[in-house]
């Protein structure tokens, strides 16, 4: 199986961990998350770019599998 490409533009993510308390809120927004070259084929390379706001500070990194 194998996905050429994948976008999500201006997406928003909420995490809450209920595990701690008080507890913990990571809000996300203007997500621009980029997948490239998703396979299960071996030594298939993937590239995902992920860029937005966490909790109002500006966040952008890549990462290569």
């Amino acid at each position: 199986m194998s996905l050429a490409s994948f976008q999500i533009v201006r997406g928003t993510a909420t995490f809450v961990d209920r595990s701690v308390t008080p507890p913990a809120t990571l809000s996300m927004t203007d997500l621009d998350v980029r997948l490239r070259g998703l396979s299960n084929a071996m030594n298939a390379r993937s590239q995902v770019q992920i860029k937005g706001l966490v909790n109002g500070k500006s966040y952008r990194f890549t990462v290569y599998a």
